[in-house]
């Protein structure tokens, strides 16, 4: 059968017409029904971070902070910090302050409380005495490091005693500690340290 020019024209554009309207075909809001294709992002927003939320964190809760959860560390506590313990701080003692010894005030000591030691400081009972004293401050036993008192008090003479470290913390635990003074004029002195009350 032989065709002519004109039936040939009339047909290759009939054919174009057809292929054409299938690639522009409505998904009924104008778009091709074609789009999105080739997106390769892993989920259905078009957003590129893999979950189907479309807020651009990677995971599905959809609340933007990048964990499942969905309280924004990977817990699930809601507390914001990962130890998992509910505090709200990262230690993991469950007290709600950053020191990690589980008593719940900041002074590091495990009492539970934040009262200072020795408030009033300490004092010393100097056994056969004549008229020495002795008073140590508050802020010392407090700080606890190695300090050498005298105690000549109103006597015509100077002992001295030393504290340690370890005195400081056993006046610091309420415990009374007993010292050799220095040696001098022929004698020393038995002193008994204890918090003033």
């Amino acid at each position: 059968m032989t065709i002519t020019r004109k039936q040939f024209l009339l047909g290759g554009l009939g054919a174009a017409t057809l292929f054409l309207d299938a690639c522009t075909d409505d998904g009924g809001d104008g778009r091709s029904s074609l789009e999105g294709i080739g997106s390769l992002e892993g989920g259905t927003t078009g957003d590129g971070d893999g979950d189907p939320t479309g807020d651009g964190d990677g995971d599905p809760t959809g609340d933007g902070d990048g964990d499942p959860t969905g309280d924004g560390d990977p817990t699930g506590d809601g507390d914001g910090d990962p130890t998992g313990d509910g505090d709200g701080e990262p230690t993991g003692d469950g007290d709600g302050e950053p020191t990690g010894d589980g008593d719940g005030d900041g002074d590091g000591d495990g009492d539970g409380d934040g009262d200072p030691v020795c408030p009033n400081g300490a004092s010393g009972t100097v056994l056969n005495n004549h008229n020495h004293t002795l008073l140590i401050p508050a802020a010392d036993v407090q700080a606890g490091v190695p300090k050498m008192y005298g105690i000549q008090g109103g006597a015509n003479h100077n002992h001295t005693v030393s504290l340690t470290s370890d005195d400081f913390a056993q006046l610091a635990l309420g415990n009374e500690v007993q010292k050799q003074s220095s040696f001098l004029q022929s004698h020393d002195h038995v002193v008994l340290i204890a918090c003033l009350l």
